[in-house]
């Protein structure tokens, strides 16, 4: 006969049994199921502070290139003298993407980055599930024709495709994120809606404000996925530490 130590030992070789595992598993299903919003969350958040630091960083780029962008024109006869003419430098906000471009202040056509007359500076695509929804109340698209472009003057103002200045303060009245009062009200220039879509339901909402040097401001809001975006006044907005 084996001993009572050679009983114990054989219990302390066997394995898990069929229920322990399930009910392990369980739990790991339900700790998996759980953290997926948060996790779809913390995606959709990253990739649209992404997207507005981007875009904040290349405001500056196009806005300092419209001010000493030059080319060389030797005129239309051949043998007239060599001249400067500055270029026009704009940009250009498509739905999931935006472009720098120039052109010759001769070309009249709307600003289009397939168009020939304009060059290509930058092209950035938005991260995946990012998109500008409006850009100074005026709605994006990617299907090439006009969309939403600011051209930068020599003198660092911003005129829109129009030829106009974009008057202080763009956008109807004061912008709020929660009950805070946007620093940058009366003298914004650009006003971008961006959503970074979380799930087919959820989505974070961001109000991106620049004034004409470069200076920002940017409050983050979760609302739905729809084409409507929040008003930024929600207890859930807040301001976006860049």
């Amino acid at each position: 006969m084996r001993d009572s130590k050679d009983k114990t030992n054989e219990r302390a070789v066997k394995g898990f049994t069929l229920i322990e595992l399930m009910v392990v598993l369980g739990i790991i299903t339900i700790i998996a199921t759980a953290s997926i919003p948060q996790v779809q969350m913390w995606t959709g958040r990253n990739r649209g502070k992404a997207a507005v630091s981007n875009i904040i960083s290349d405001f500056a780029k196009a806005r300092a290139m419209g001010s000493y962008a030059m080319k060389t024109d030797d005129g239309a006869a051949v043998g007239a003298d060599t001249r400067l003419e500055r270029q026009i430098t704009g940009l250009l906000f498509r739905k999931t993407s935006y472009v720098i471009l120039q052109k010759d202040p001769t070309t009249t056509v709307d600003w289009n980055e397939n168009t020939s007359g304009f060059q290509v500076l930058r092209k950035a695509a938005l991260p995946m599930n990012v998109s500008i929804e409006l850009l100074n109340t005026g709605a994006t698209n990617d299907g090439g024709g006009t969309s939403p472009t600011l051209e930068f003057t020599s003198s660092g103002k911003v005129k829109q495709s129009n030829g106009l200045l974009v008057p202080p303060g763009a956008g109807a009245g004061n912008l709020f994120c929660n009950t805070a009062s946007s620093p940058l009200d009366g003298r914004r220039v650009l006003v971008a809606i961006l959503k970074a879509s979380v799930n087919d339901d959820k989505a974070m909402w961001y109000q991106l404000e620049i004034d004409s040097t470069g200076e920002y401001f940017v409050c983050v809001e979760p609302g739905d996925n729809g084409t409507a975006a929040p008003d930024f006044q929600g207890v859930n907005a807040n301001i976006l530490e860049m």
